[in-house]
């Protein structure tokens, strides 16, 4: 029902603009999120491979991905997706570090070297920050950092509709899902992580935290 209404909505909206006479405009970091760029159809991601640490004390995420792709076309420069409110401190391919501009919440890299098509590649996204927060969970997109009725920490992300990019670094756009991935979720020891996959042996660390993997 509240996807029937969600649609009702829309075409409410849209039919109520036309009527109007008003223009319905995209925004430039509207078409850099929604529109099949050169630099973002120029490669497919075959697999991500992502690390978040959670800080639960001061509410901020730091981690790396690791995005695996082929070129489907010769280029020098790819589009990836992260929320601006969240830094990325370097950005690595084959062990150097590549140059980038940011622009909303688009990331433009320069591979400093043309990538052929048909060859395979990754691109590591070193990043943190503090995450924004949801609202309205799980109908607005963010984190929440709540506690349960014994008083135990509880956090959550809800993403579905804002996209993934609002926590980790991937390329935002439904035509192109990875071939796998894998998530590494560092915790303070005494929380559990759950996400998607198969849950693999947790590692115990030095440091008082836990990696769910």
């Amino acid at each position: 029902m509240p996807k029937v209404f969600l649609v009702f909505i829309l075409i409410t909206l849209f039919v109520g603009n036309v009527a109007s006479g008003q223009p319905i405009t995209a925004s430039r970091a509207d078409s850099l999120r929604g529109s099949s760029r050169i630099e973002r159809s120029c490669y497919d991601v075959l697999t991500y491979d992502l690390f978040v640490h959670i800080d639960t004390l001061s509410q901020v995420i730091a981690g790396n991905n690791r995005i695996g792709f082929r070129a489907t076309t010769d280029f020098e420069s790819m589009q990836i997706d992260l929320f601006s409110n969240l830094n990325i401190s370097k950005i690595t391919m084959d062990g150097k570090e590549l140059t980038y501009r940011r622009e909303f919440n688009a990331v433009f890299i320069d591979t400093g070297k043309k990538i052929k098509q048909g060859e395979n590649k990754a691109v590591i996204v070193h990043y943190s920050g503090k995450p924004l927060i949801a609202k309205n969970a799980p109908w607005d997109g963010g984190f929440t950092w709540a506690r349960d009725k014994k008083g135990k920490m509880w956090i959550a992300v809800s993403c579905q509709g804002i996209g993934a990019s609002l926590w980790w670094p991937c390329k935002e756009d439904l035509s192109d899902k990875p071939e796998s991935m894998n998530i590494h979720c560092n915790v303070p020891s005494g929380l559990r992580c759950v996400a998607n996959g198969i849950e693999e042996p947790m590692i115990k660390n030095n440091d008082g935290t836990n990696t769910y993997n």
